[in-house]
């Protein structure tokens, strides 16, 4: 069973459409097709026709479809998608799961189970060719940077290694699904270009969402034979048919984060002496060793790509210095909240709202437009050591003095500033949006920096009056014509600490702020 779900990428819509009890499926923006689209005014009323089969969807446009179909990066008038994947037509992100049916009853006549110290045990899979299989894949995955590429580079493996499979199915424990199992079939291979058969829900349970680990069931052909009353009905939809009476499931860790299992199907005849039944679960047996391995190398892989991921994330957040440190030591301990001497920078783009509107019809290039002058500030700040506190649509706010005191943070926080402006005012000459500005408020206070938030989301962010102090100088600089206004306290310490900077600055009259019991001393800094 296929599900289509669509969602705006400009508004709240979305819609799931189970693709049941017909093939061609007509999708627009008409309400009298079949999956109408009626949000989006970039889909024609008769847009896209959708043609299923056993191995995928086919889309086609229609003669009268206004915009192609933008599918992996590229804009086509027809192409095949595959369970998960996903697809845009004007506004509206669509994607498609298939939903495998379950078999509920089927009982093993063996159920295996493999503990962990058996699997290391490589005896069974020491083949020339297994291990060459093995030893290729960490470096086979790290060529697979799209998850499409690094499922099909494991099945490609598994095909090599484990001849006795007749096909390999990658399944997802997805509770929210609408169907009661909860499984989704993210990809299938057959060797013999079948359809995905019904897979044993006993099975599932034991080793995915009973987390068993790696667990083998072997059906007898009393099982699945034609004078079996309980399965004749049915007996050609099951795992334990007269083409599949084996299978075996292995946990694997993805990139997605939900339980994910690799279940392995085949045949094998039960009919044999003694000997060779023996000889031929000794093969079995290996196929689900090497076949462990593969997923205990895949989880691996994945687990360290989910590292560099978290890294590259704090990299975006963390000057070099810190950054550093932070691996160096203990995350809970370094990022714990503290209350220390902060100098604040907060930043916002003027007429956010006013251009939003204007660019309502190209909301894409607009945020790539806010992302490119956002970019200006968090780069500023990083290069002068301050860290990225927090977004704030059209806005971000950076810090310095934690989580390490240091020196003239205030100087830091201004050439920072400067930098912004001057960046800005490259980019807005390259650009359209020559109206466009960006206005900078400095404060200097105490505050708490650190880890902070809620049991359910934290973020690392600066807390406290100097934050809001911050944030009402970028509104009063609009006010009074000031691209970078300075508090009281921030310039006092300039002078102090003779910064070459004090000559850039030129006070400002005192102007009350909204939250705020007493009007703030303003001071401007000029960058021409």
């Amino acid at each position: 069973m296929w599900t289509l779900y669509a969602r705006s990428l400009e508004t709240d819509h979305q819609r799931m459409v189970p693709l049941v009890a017909q093939q061609q499926w007509l999708l627009g923006r008409s309400s009298s097709a079949d999956i109408s689209i009626s949000w989006d005014r970039f889909i024609s009323r008769q847009h896209l026709r959708l043609t299923l089969n056993a191995h995928g969807i086919l889309l086609e446009c229609l003669p009268e479809a206004r915009n192609r179909i933008l599918h992996q990066s590229k804009s086509v008038l027809r192409c095949k998608i595959s369970s998960g994947e996903e697809f845009i037509l004007g506004s509206t992100l669509f994607q498609v799961i298939r939903h495998i049916q379950i078999d509920q009853e089927t009982i093993p006549s063996e159920e295996i189970h493999f503990p962990a110290e058996d699997l290391k045990q490589h005896d069974d899979v020491d083949s020339d060719k297994r291990l060459e299989l093995l030893s290729s894949l960490p470096e086979l995955l790290e060529r697979s940077p799209r998850a499409e590429n690094f499922i099909t580079t494991i099945f490609e493996l598994l095909d090599e290694g484990v001849p006795e499979a007749e096909g390999f199915l990658l399944l997802r424990q997805n509770d929210q699904s609408f169907e009661k199992s909860g499984i989704e079939l993210v990809k299938h291979f057959s060797r013999l270009r079948l359809p995905a058969p019904q897979i044993s829900q006993r099975l599932w349970n034991r080793s995915i969402v009973q987390e068993q680990g790696v667990v083998l069931h072997l059906w007898s052909q009393e099982d699945s034979d034609d004078s079996s009353t309980e399965l004749n009905s049915s007996y050609s939809d099951f795992t334990a048919s007269p083409h599949y009476n084996w299978a075996f499931c292995v946990p694997v860790e993805l990139l997605d984060g939900e339980k994910n299992g690799v279940y392995v199907y085949g045949q094998y005849d039960r009919s044999l002496p003694v000997h060779q039944k023996e000889l031929q679960l000794s093969h079995l047996t290996a196929g689900v060793k090497f076949t462990s391995l593969v997923m205990e190398l895949t989880s691996a892989v994945v687990r360290g790509r989910k590292l560099e991921r978290h890294r590259a994330l704090f990299r975006q957040f963390f000057p070099g210095d810190l950054y550093r440190a932070f691996n160096n030591e203990e995350s809970d301990r370094f990022l714990e909240p503290r209350e220390c001497q902060l100098t604040i920078l907060f930043c916002d783009l003027s007429d956010f709202t006013t251009r939003a509107e204007q660019q309502s019809g190209n909301l894409f290039g607009f945020l790539k437009q806010v992302s490119e002058e956002l970019e200006c500030a968090t780069t500023a700040i990083l290069r002068q050591g301050g860290v990225i506190g927090d977004f704030h649509g059209d806005a971000v706010m950076g810090f310095w003095g934690w989580p390490y005191p240091g020196e003239n943070l205030e100087e830091r926080a201004s050439l920072a500033a400067l930098e912004i402006q001057q960046e800005f005012k490259k980019l807005r000459e390259q650009s359209t949006s020559a109206d466009s500005s960006i206005r900078i408020g400095i404060s200097t206070g105490s505050g708490i920096a650190g880890k902070i938030g809620t049991s359910h989301q934290v973020k690392v962010t600066a807390f406290g009056s100097v934050v809001n102090r911050a944030e009402r100088l970028q509104g009063i600089g609009k006010q009074l014509h000031s691209a970078i206004t300075l508090d009281q306290a921030t310039v006092e310490n300039l002078h102090r600490k003779k910064s070459r900077l004090h000559k850039k600055i030129r006070p400002l009259k005192k102007t009350a702020a909204k939250g705020l019991k007493e009007p703030l001393e303003c001071f401007e800094m000029t960058f021409d």
